[in-house]
């Protein structure tokens, strides 16, 4: 992402700015539209949520092998995830 934003001329900043970013907001939805485009509508990436650092082993949101805490995860982004549902599908 931080070369294709330098490419275009825009800086990239720290991990914050770039989930904050619409540029780069744009970029990751063109992305998933491009890999989806043959998919069928119910199998589509339809809203997504970009945070500013990954999942991490302190923060108890992946385990020691890097299995995603579902519950952990849905817990601690509640509100994140419920936003990305008021819309309606």
């Amino acid at each position: 992402m931080r070369e294709r934003l330098a490419a275009e001329g825009k800086p990239a900043g720290s991990d914050g700015d770039l989930a904050a970013s619409d540029d780069v907001r744009r970029m990751i939805a063109a992305e998933i539209d491009r890999i989806q485009k043959d998919s069928a509508s119910f199998e589509r990436i339809r809203r997504f949520t970009l945070r500013p650092r990954a999942f991490s082993l302190e923060e108890g949101e992946i385990t020691p092998t890097l299995k995603i805490r579902r519950s952990a995860v849905e817990k601690k982004f509640a509100a994140e995830i419920a936003a990305m549902y008021e819309g309606g599908v």
